[in-house]
């Protein structure tokens, strides 16, 4: 039997056809979230996919299969230039993590929140990964060790202010009376807010706790 030898029309014809065996299929559209952790860093991105979350940022690469995650951890992070600050963190067996926020920096100053990205990928990933491994543990707030010591020196922080306010009121000091009233007022509310957020707990898939979520968007 001869053969027939190819065409130049006949390999550009292959060259074109898709690389695969169903010529009909689109291709696969993935959940993905990216965002700058800090200012003038790589992006970096998050991809859902079937059986893993893939990250890319610059050069480097890696994959959190489902199977091998121990644990998802929600906190509300705040930063200085936002008290809407949340973060995602994911704990493999193996002790390696990877974290996101709904913060992106776009400059030294510029900060952009991504809450409704954020909450969206967030939770199809919580669903994906607990569906796939429901051994997966799913926790809100800080480790509790954390919390104790946060809560100690937020405490401990509020008290040094008032001791202050009375000495200084007791001296006749009232500017710094003032000052440092307004100080132990303050921190007493930024503390309070924090600690009661970020206390330890466990939830169910289906109850993700708001406040250590981004507020919803209306509309």
């Amino acid at each position: 039997m001869a053969l027939r030898s190819l065409s130049q029309s006949d390999m550009k014809r292959a060259m074109q056809e898709p690389l695969t065996s169903n010529p009909s299929a689109t291709p696969v559209h993935y959940p993905t979230y990216g965002h700058r952790a800090r200012p003038y860093s790589n992006e970096a991105v998050f991809e859902l996919r079937e059986d893993r979350v893939a990250i890319e940022q610059g050069s480097r690469k890696g994959d959190f299969l489902f199977s091998e995650i121990a644990m998802i951890r929600l906190m509300y992070k705040p930063k200085n230039t936002t008290n809407e600050g949340y973060q995602t963190k994911i704990y493999r067996r193996d002790r390696k993590t990877a974290s996101f926020t709904n913060l992106s920096w776009k400059s030294l100053v510029d900060v952009e929140r991504q809450d409704e990205a954020y909450s969206l990928f967030l939770r199809k990933m919580i669903v994906a990964a607990t569906a796939a491994n429901p051994s997966i543990m799913l926790v809100a707030g800080l480790p509790r060790w954390m919390h104790g010591l946060v809560t100690v020196f937020g405490v401990a922080s509020v008290a040094a202010l008032a001791l202050v306010t009375v000495q200084a009121l007791m001296q006749g000091g009232w500017p710094i009376a003032l000052l440092t009233a307004a100080l132990a007022g303050y921190f007493a509310w930024w503390a309070t807010r924090y600690t009661l957020r970020n206390r330890p707990r466990s939830f169910p898939v289906a109850r993700i706790p708001a406040d250590v979520m981004p507020p919803k968007v209306s509309g």
